[in-house]
Protein backbone atom coordinates (compact mmCIF):
# COMPACT_ATOMS: atom_id res chain seq x y z
CA UNK A 1 0.00 0.00 0.00
CA UNK A 2 1.57 3.43 -1.18
CA UNK A 3 0.30 6.94 -0.67
CA UNK A 4 1.15 10.17 -2.69
CA UNK A 5 3.93 12.13 -1.43
CA UNK A 6 5.21 15.39 -3.53
CA UNK A 7 9.06 15.88 -3.80
CA UNK A 8 8.98 19.51 -2.10
CA UNK A 9 7.22 18.47 1.49
CA UNK A 10 11.10 18.74 2.73
CA UNK A 11 11.44 22.36 1.48
CA UNK A 12 7.60 23.29 2.11
CA UNK A 13 7.10 26.06 4.85
CA UNK A 14 4.62 24.25 6.79
CA UNK A 15 7.09 21.56 7.14
CA UNK A 16 9.53 23.95 8.10
CA UNK A 17 7.32 25.63 10.62
CA UNK A 18 6.15 22.57 12.54
CA UNK A 19 10.11 21.30 12.29
CA UNK A 20 11.32 24.96 14.22
CA UNK A 21 8.36 24.27 16.61
CA UNK A 22 9.34 21.19 17.76
CA UNK A 23 13.41 21.74 17.44
CA UNK A 24 13.45 19.05 14.61
CA UNK A 25 15.06 18.68 11.63
CA UNK A 26 13.22 18.82 8.20
CA UNK A 27 14.49 15.15 7.86
CA UNK A 28 12.99 13.94 11.16
CA UNK A 29 9.81 15.86 10.51
CA UNK A 30 9.10 14.64 7.26
CA UNK A 31 9.64 10.69 8.55
CA UNK A 32 7.02 12.01 11.21
CA UNK A 33 4.25 13.25 8.87
CA UNK A 34 4.62 9.57 6.42
CA UNK A 35 4.52 7.77 9.69
CA UNK A 36 1.34 9.61 10.88
CA UNK A 37 -0.34 9.36 6.99
CA UNK A 38 0.03 5.62 6.57
CA UNK A 39 -1.14 4.85 10.22
CA UNK A 40 -4.31 7.29 9.08
CA UNK A 41 -4.60 5.09 5.74
CA UNK A 42 -5.38 1.90 7.98
CA UNK A 43 -7.25 3.53 10.88
CA UNK A 44 -8.87 6.75 9.71
CA UNK A 45 -9.77 6.81 6.35
CA UNK A 46 -11.89 9.80 5.79
CA UNK A 47 -9.18 11.85 7.05
CA UNK A 48 -10.74 12.54 10.19
CA UNK A 49 -8.58 12.46 13.43
CA UNK A 50 -11.07 13.76 16.33
CA UNK A 51 -11.91 10.34 17.56
CA UNK A 52 -8.25 9.72 18.51
CA UNK A 53 -6.59 11.98 21.62
CA UNK A 54 -2.71 13.34 21.42
CA UNK A 55 -1.19 9.67 22.81
CA UNK A 56 -2.48 8.10 20.13
CA UNK A 57 -2.01 10.40 17.49
CA UNK A 58 1.68 11.17 18.44
CA UNK A 59 2.27 7.02 18.89
CA UNK A 60 1.24 6.97 15.49
CA UNK A 61 3.95 9.02 14.21
CA UNK A 62 6.22 7.81 16.43
CA UNK A 63 6.84 10.75 18.13
CA UNK A 64 8.70 9.87 21.54
CA UNK A 65 8.10 13.49 23.39
CA UNK A 66 5.08 15.15 24.91
CA UNK A 67 2.28 14.41 23.02
CA UNK A 68 0.77 17.58 23.11
CA UNK A 69 3.07 19.97 21.93
CA UNK A 70 3.70 18.05 18.94
CA UNK A 71 -0.09 17.55 17.62
CA UNK A 72 -0.27 21.57 18.46
CA UNK A 73 2.61 22.42 15.88
CA UNK A 74 1.08 20.04 13.47
CA UNK A 75 -2.02 22.49 13.86
CA UNK A 76 0.29 25.81 13.76
CA UNK A 77 1.67 24.32 10.96
CA UNK A 78 -1.81 23.37 9.05
CA UNK A 79 -0.97 19.25 8.47
CA UNK A 80 -3.85 19.31 10.80
CA UNK A 81 -7.28 21.94 10.32
CA UNK A 82 -9.57 21.93 12.23
CA UNK A 83 -12.35 20.07 13.85
CA UNK A 84 -9.19 18.25 13.75
CA UNK A 85 -9.03 16.25 10.01
CA UNK A 86 -5.79 15.86 7.83
CA UNK A 87 -5.08 19.01 5.92
CA UNK A 88 -6.53 18.10 1.62
CA UNK A 89 -7.08 13.92 2.89
CA UNK A 90 -8.96 13.47 0.26
CA UNK A 91 -6.83 14.92 -2.80
CA UNK A 92 -4.17 12.49 -1.16
CA UNK A 93 -5.22 9.46 0.00
CA UNK A 94 -9.10 9.91 -1.94
CA UNK A 95 -7.87 8.29 -5.47
CA UNK A 96 -6.08 5.06 -3.31
CA UNK A 97 -9.19 4.51 -0.97
CA UNK A 98 -11.54 4.93 -4.17
CA UNK A 99 -9.57 2.34 -6.18
CA UNK A 100 -9.19 -0.12 -2.94
CA UNK A 101 -13.19 0.45 -2.30
CA UNK A 102 -13.21 -0.74 -6.05
CA UNK A 103 -11.16 -3.60 -5.70
CA UNK A 104 -13.09 -4.68 -3.00
CA UNK A 105 -16.58 -4.66 -4.89
CA UNK A 106 -14.51 -6.60 -7.72
CA UNK A 107 -13.33 -9.54 -5.77
CA UNK A 108 -16.73 -9.67 -4.34
CA UNK A 109 -18.53 -9.95 -7.43
CA UNK A 110 -15.39 -12.23 -8.42
CA UNK A 111 -16.35 -14.77 -5.35
CA UNK A 112 -20.21 -14.70 -6.37
CA UNK A 113 -19.74 -15.78 -9.83
CA UNK A 114 -17.23 -18.41 -8.63
CA UNK A 115 -18.98 -19.41 -5.47
CA UNK A 116 -20.32 -23.53 -5.53
CA UNK A 117 -23.42 -24.71 -4.78
CA UNK A 118 -24.06 -26.19 -1.72
CA UNK A 119 -27.61 -27.20 -2.11
CA UNK A 120 -28.63 -30.72 -1.29
CA UNK A 121 -29.62 -32.50 -4.70
CA UNK A 122 -33.22 -32.78 -5.73
CA UNK A 123 -33.49 -36.54 -5.99
CA UNK A 124 -34.18 -37.65 -2.35
CA UNK A 125 -33.55 -41.40 -3.11
CA UNK A 126 -29.89 -40.67 -4.01
CA UNK A 127 -27.65 -41.33 -1.26
CA UNK A 128 -24.29 -39.77 -1.79
CA UNK A 129 -21.59 -40.83 0.44
CA UNK A 130 -18.33 -39.30 -1.21
CA UNK A 131 -18.46 -36.83 -4.03
CA UNK A 132 -14.61 -38.41 -4.98
CA UNK A 133 -15.03 -42.13 -4.92
CA UNK A 134 -18.87 -43.45 -4.91
CA UNK A 135 -20.88 -42.35 -7.23
CA UNK A 136 -24.64 -42.02 -6.03
CA UNK A 137 -26.48 -45.41 -5.12
CA UNK A 138 -30.31 -46.17 -5.34
CA UNK A 139 -32.20 -48.46 -3.54
CA UNK A 140 -33.72 -51.44 -5.33
CA UNK A 141 -37.34 -51.06 -4.73
CA UNK A 142 -38.49 -54.44 -6.26
CA UNK A 143 -37.07 -56.33 -3.04
CA UNK A 144 -38.02 -55.89 0.17
CA UNK A 145 -36.00 -54.90 3.58
CA UNK A 146 -36.03 -58.08 5.05
CA UNK A 147 -33.68 -57.17 7.88
CA UNK A 148 -35.35 -57.12 11.43
CA UNK A 149 -36.13 -54.36 13.33
CA UNK A 150 -33.96 -54.71 16.95
CA UNK A 151 -36.87 -54.65 19.54
CA UNK A 152 -33.84 -54.98 22.21
CA UNK A 153 -32.55 -51.38 21.77
CA UNK A 154 -34.24 -48.39 22.71
CA UNK A 155 -34.45 -45.35 21.13
CA UNK A 156 -34.70 -42.36 23.86
CA UNK A 157 -35.43 -39.99 21.00
CA UNK A 158 -38.22 -42.02 19.59
CA UNK A 159 -39.28 -42.20 23.32
CA UNK A 160 -39.41 -38.66 23.78
CA UNK A 161 -41.06 -37.99 20.90
CA UNK A 162 -43.81 -40.41 21.74
CA UNK A 163 -43.96 -38.89 25.47
CA UNK A 164 -44.25 -34.98 24.83
CA UNK A 165 -44.97 -35.19 21.15
CA UNK A 166 -41.88 -32.97 20.05
CA UNK A 167 -38.12 -34.64 19.80
CA UNK A 168 -35.90 -33.65 22.79
CA UNK A 169 -33.75 -30.39 22.31
CA UNK A 170 -29.78 -31.16 20.85
CA UNK A 171 -27.53 -30.72 23.31
CA UNK A 172 -25.61 -27.46 23.00
CA UNK A 173 -21.73 -27.46 23.80
CA UNK A 174 -21.28 -24.10 26.35
CA UNK A 175 -18.23 -21.96 24.70
CA UNK A 176 -15.06 -21.94 25.89
CA UNK A 177 -14.20 -19.10 28.69
CA UNK A 178 -11.47 -16.96 27.42
CA UNK A 179 -9.47 -15.63 30.37
CA UNK A 180 -6.99 -13.32 30.18
CA UNK A 181 -4.95 -12.40 33.90
CA UNK A 182 -3.32 -9.28 32.23
CA UNK A 183 -6.24 -7.39 30.61
CA UNK A 184 -8.69 -8.43 34.40
CA UNK A 185 -5.77 -6.69 35.88
CA UNK A 186 -5.36 -3.58 33.50
CA UNK A 187 -9.43 -2.95 33.96
CA UNK A 188 -8.90 -3.19 37.71
CA UNK A 189 -6.47 -1.19 38.25
CA UNK A 190 -7.34 1.74 36.04
CA UNK A 191 -10.96 1.47 36.89
CA UNK A 192 -12.84 1.67 34.12
CA UNK A 193 -14.25 -1.07 31.71
CA UNK A 194 -13.97 -0.56 28.18
CA UNK A 195 -16.86 -0.53 25.71
CA UNK A 196 -16.34 0.73 22.41
CA UNK A 197 -13.60 -0.67 20.07
CA UNK A 198 -11.70 2.09 20.48
CA UNK A 199 -11.25 1.88 24.26
CA UNK A 200 -10.55 -2.05 23.68
CA UNK A 201 -8.12 -1.32 21.02
CA UNK A 202 -6.50 0.87 23.54
CA UNK A 203 -6.50 -1.55 26.06
CA UNK A 204 -5.32 -4.35 23.82
CA UNK A 205 -2.51 -2.51 23.33
CA UNK A 206 -1.35 -1.93 26.49
CA UNK A 207 -1.69 -5.61 27.26
CA UNK A 208 0.20 -6.56 24.17
CA UNK A 209 3.30 -4.18 25.15
CA UNK A 210 3.12 -5.51 28.33
CA UNK A 211 3.16 -9.46 28.00
CA UNK A 212 6.30 -8.49 25.86
CA UNK A 213 8.02 -7.94 28.64
CA UNK A 214 6.35 -10.68 30.92
CA UNK A 215 4.34 -8.70 33.17
CA UNK A 216 2.30 -10.30 35.94
CA UNK A 217 -1.19 -9.18 37.01
CA UNK A 218 0.02 -8.41 40.25
CA UNK A 219 2.85 -6.05 38.65
CA UNK A 220 0.33 -4.33 36.75
CA UNK A 221 -1.86 -3.74 39.82
CA UNK A 222 1.27 -2.63 41.55
CA UNK A 223 2.51 -0.21 38.97
CA UNK A 224 -0.99 1.51 38.93
CA UNK A 225 -1.54 2.16 42.71
CA UNK A 226 2.39 3.64 42.04
CA UNK A 227 1.23 5.58 39.50
CA UNK A 228 -2.27 7.10 41.45
CA UNK A 229 0.16 7.81 44.28
CA UNK A 230 3.21 10.00 41.77
CA UNK A 231 0.83 11.76 40.09
CA UNK A 232 -3.17 11.56 42.14
CA UNK A 233 -4.24 14.56 39.64
CA UNK A 234 -3.52 13.49 36.46
CA UNK A 235 -6.03 10.60 34.73
CA UNK A 236 -4.66 7.02 34.63
CA UNK A 237 -4.67 5.23 30.88
CA UNK A 238 -3.55 2.08 29.64
CA UNK A 239 -1.12 4.85 27.27
CA UNK A 240 0.28 5.96 29.95
CA UNK A 241 0.72 3.57 32.62
CA UNK A 242 3.12 1.69 29.59
CA UNK A 243 4.84 4.71 29.24
CA UNK A 244 5.92 5.25 32.36
CA UNK A 245 6.08 1.61 33.71
CA UNK A 246 9.74 1.71 34.66
CA UNK A 247 9.30 4.76 36.94
CA UNK A 248 6.13 3.03 38.55
CA UNK A 249 8.10 0.14 39.50
CA UNK A 250 8.31 1.60 42.96
CA UNK A 251 6.24 4.02 45.42
CA UNK A 252 6.76 7.24 45.39
CA UNK A 253 9.42 8.83 47.72
CA UNK A 254 8.03 9.80 51.02
CA UNK A 255 7.65 13.42 51.87
CA UNK A 256 10.03 14.92 54.91
CA UNK A 257 6.60 15.03 56.64
CA UNK A 258 6.49 11.41 56.45
CA UNK A 259 10.05 10.55 57.89
CA UNK A 260 9.21 12.84 61.07
CA UNK A 261 6.82 10.79 62.31
CA UNK A 262 3.61 11.99 60.21
CA UNK A 263 1.79 10.68 57.51
CA UNK A 264 1.13 12.82 54.51
CA UNK A 265 -2.84 13.11 52.59
CA UNK A 266 -0.72 11.63 49.57
CA UNK A 267 0.33 8.49 51.49
CA UNK A 268 -2.89 7.97 53.42
CA UNK A 269 -4.05 7.39 50.15
CA UNK A 270 -1.35 5.17 48.51
CA UNK A 271 -1.69 3.28 51.72
CA UNK A 272 -5.67 2.22 50.95
CA UNK A 273 -4.65 2.08 47.11
CA UNK A 274 -2.40 -0.79 48.05
CA UNK A 275 -5.15 -2.16 50.43
CA UNK A 276 -7.41 -2.51 47.51
CA UNK A 277 -5.09 -4.40 45.60
CA UNK A 278 -3.73 -6.92 47.87
CA UNK A 279 -7.78 -7.63 48.50
CA UNK A 280 -8.76 -7.74 44.42
CA UNK A 281 -9.31 -11.07 43.23
CA UNK A 282 -10.17 -11.41 39.19
CA UNK A 283 -13.68 -11.28 38.24
CA UNK A 284 -15.45 -13.98 36.66
CA UNK A 285 -15.66 -13.71 32.97
CA UNK A 286 -19.11 -14.50 31.51
CA UNK A 287 -19.09 -16.63 28.92
CA UNK A 288 -19.33 -15.12 25.26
Amino acid sequence: MWIESHQELGRHPKTRKAARLLGISRVTMVGHLHFLWWWSLDFAQDGILAPFDDDELAEAAEWEGDPAPFVAALVQAGFIEEPRDLHDWHDYAGKLLEQRKANAEKQKRWRERNKTDTSPPPNDDVTVTSPLRNGATVPNRTVPNRTPPNLTKKDASHEAIAATGAPPPAARQAPAVVVNPLWDALVSGIGIVPQTGDERSRYGKAVKNLKAIDATPDEVLAHCANYRATWPDIDLTPESLVKHWSRMAQPPARSPTALNGQRSNAEVKEERMFSNVLAWTPPERSAR
